[in-house]
């Protein structure tokens, strides 16, 4: 087998890690080949005689890329790429087939399967490579892109966390210590303004702590059970008029008018808790987001076809179509280094999550400075299985 290569890959890695490959294939001189092929282009490559084998010896350490045959003793390529894929942790490692098999139903199995790549034998070694080189590249690329994303979000984290415990903590430690050193020398006015500060710092601190211990219910898989086992015929008109009771302080304390527009009774179908829990969030941060005495935040709800929606609609700032793309991640807040905004940035992305899990959908329509109007599309009957 000739070793003439395409560009080495070794020139573009630190000197101190040579990418792995685990080579998979019981022909004596097709492994000696490929081995020196990959090692001349800087590949550290492992090799064994079957499935079973390279099980035990990706124990030890991890490959990068996995190359192997299909037709071999004790365990074959088909049954060993399903092992390696039931494997959470070696589900991203690149797959390639290298099969004497090129009749089109064998190569259609092994795509179906989802092997990144299915090359037949006889090959040619430059080819070989080029698949390599370009696989290792992309593997590259992608844990640089989710490490980057996993560094912002821990940034994002950081920051919203630190911020979020400390505001409400010195609300309340501030407080306290004026009471408790202070107290003789404190009026009756001072006192009321005290303790409703030490009640806004708990109010906001068990916020926190609700979205945290929702996170957890969505991501456990409880809130998907209590969705599909607990949906029940409700007034959607008037569980959207207790939200609006509910909100009615809020609205007034920011003076934002709030106000509904619904039928007198609109019979549904779902979670009547969690309905209104996301009815909340987007009022909450339609309020947020509307400008003190100008701002109106009006609720719509009816019957489109044979599904419900709900429009949350303002006059605020709006959304710029950049932020749009974000918004219902966990942890965004738009504008957050530019403006105060108490909250963790999880109320739309919890609100679209359930959303999910009810068998809806939630999008939003703004522009900047012509307010924002999120959309709730429910489906007439919750969804009786996961979605």
């Amino acid at each position: 087998m000739t070793t003439e290569t395409s560009q080495p890959i070794e020139e573009e890695q630190e000197a101190a890690y040579r990418p792995l490959v685990m080579l998979v294939d019981d022909d004596k001189n097709l492994v000696d080949g490929v081995n020196d092929l990959l090692n001349i282009n800087g590949y550290e490559v492992w090799v064994a005689d079957d499935g079973q084998q390279a099980l035990e010896m990706m124990q030890e350490r991890s490959p990068d890329i996995i190359i192997s045959d299909i037709a071999m003793p004790v365990m074959d390529g088909y049954e060993f790429y399903e092992r390696v894929r039931n494997n959470p942790s070696w589900i991203p490692i690149p797959f390639l087939f290298l099969s004497a098999r090129k009749q089109p139903v064998d190569i259609r199995r092994g795509r179906e399967l989802g092997a990144d790549e299915y090359i037949t034998k006889p090959f040619d070694p430059p080819d070989l490579l080029l698949i390599v080189n370009n696989r290792w590249r992309r593997t590259q690329e992608i844990r640089k892109a989710t490490m980057d994303k996993v560094e912002r979000i821990k940034k994002q984290l950081i920051y919203v966390m630190g911020h979020e415990l400390n505001t409400p903590l010195t609300y309340i430690y501030g407080y306290v210590n004026l009471l408790r050193d202070e107290r003789s020398m404190v009026g009756e006015k001072d006192l009321a303004e005290m303790l409703a500060g030490v009640g806004r710092g708990a109010d906001r601190m068990k916020r926190l702590i609700d979205n945290l211990l929702f996170l957890i219910k969505l991501d456990s898989g409880v809130l998907q059970d209590e969705i599909r086992l607990g949906a029940r015929e409700f007034d959607l008109a008037d569980s959207a008029r207790c939200v609006i009771e509910d909100m009615a302080r809020l609205a007034k304390e920011s003076k934002v008018t709030l106000q509904l527009e619904a039928p007198e009774e609109l019979i549904f179908t779902g979670v009547r808790l969690y309905v209104k829990d996301v009815l909340c969030r987007l009022i909450d941060n339609a309020i947020k987001f509307t400008y003190p005495g100008t701002g109106v935040v009006t609720v719509r709800i009816w019957q489109e076809g044979e599904q419900t929606r709900i429009d949350v609609i303002d006059n605020g700032m709006g959304v710029h179509p950049d932020d749009q793309k974000v918004i219902f991640q966990r942890f965004q807040q738009i504008n957050r280094e530019t403006m105060e905004q108490p909250g963790t940035g999880l109320g739309l992305s919890i609100s679209r999550e359930l959303m999910t899990l009810m068998g809806g959908d939630i999008w939003v329509t703004s522009a900047p400075g012509e307010g924002s109007t999120f959309s709730l599309l429910f489906p007439m009957v919750v969804p009786t299985s996961p979605s």
